[in-house]
């Protein structure tokens, strides 16, 4: 029999923890009796996943829907809601065993608070960089690093030559992905010929960086105006300066994360 695992979250094209979450769901379900279960129900609205979950078989339901009493483990990657809004705990009381994978170099709100009290049964880290960064308050806890999954079938290689070297950015259109200084850390680069693009754009960006003159280098996009593997083979490199831990600040707003492509 599957062992069962429980996955609180929703997985996603764009977003570093969401994105790997589709990955693993790809890689795991032949494997695991998968069920995905979303922090909101709009989540089970979306065709596009729903549909990705009914081909590989992976059950998705609400928390509110699950049996009270419930074998295996509960999983979740980078949930902001996971402890915040007391799901670890209540999948915790169904009986699950509980593991915490946080994807980021700080912890989330409650984190700290969730390890004391016993919710979190094991932690999973994507490095030893991480490991050193958090494992403070994980306590006794254990622990395996993991690494980064990225299924290479959904990022085919592609060989190309951009008449214009071309830099660029992926995310949600959220003002926490943009540091404050995201537009400056690119042109201080100083490439000569260089374009940027920029994937998503919104409303509420254009106002936040109305200060800034984007000129006639920049290309800003809403969500999904393209498909997201499109997308990155239009870039001659990937540079995405993240917002630093909330609380503290850099020349930049941010720490530049590189990820090359062959031109």
């Amino acid at each position: 029999m599957k062992p069962p695992v429980y996955i609180f979250g929703w997985p996603s094209a764009v977003g570093g923890a969401d994105t790997k979450l589709h990955h693993l769901l790809r890689l795991l379900h032949d494997d695991c009796q998968l069920s995905v279960v979303p922090n909101e129900a709009r989540h089970l609205e979306s065709e596009v996943w729903t549909r990705v979950l009914d081909d590989l078989g992976i059950l998705y339901c609400l928390l509110d829907e699950l049996p009270a009493r419930l074998e295996g483990v509960a999983l979740a990657l980078c949930n902001d809601c996971f402890f915040v809004e007391r799901i670890a705990h209540r999948a915790k009381d169904k009986g699950l065993k509980v593991i915490w994978s946080g994807e980021m170099m700080w912890h989330h709100i409650q984190e700290a608070e969730a390890f004391r009290d016993g919710v979190v049964d094991k932690v999973l880290y994507v490095s030893e960089l991480q490991r050193s960064a958090l494992n403070g308050a994980h306590g006794t806890v254990p622990r395996t690093i993991t690494g980064n999954y990225i299924d290479p079938e959904l990022y085919p290689f592609r060989e190309r030559r951009s008449e214009t070297f071309t830099i660029g950015r992926l995310s949600r259109p959220a003002p926490e992905k943009y540091p404050q200084g995201f537009p400056m850390f690119y042109e201080r680069l100083e490439l000569p010929d260089t374009r940027f693009r920029v994937m998503a754009w919104s409303a509420e960006l254009t106002w936040r960086y109305g200060w800034h003159r984007f000129d006639e280098r920049w290309e800003l996009l809403q969500a999904e105006t393209e498909g997201v593997v499109p997308f990155l083979h239009s870039l001659d490199l990937f540079s995405r300066a993240t917002p630093v831990r909330p609380g503290t600040s850099g020349p930049t707003g941010g720490v530049a994360r590189w990820t090359s492509t062959p031109r």
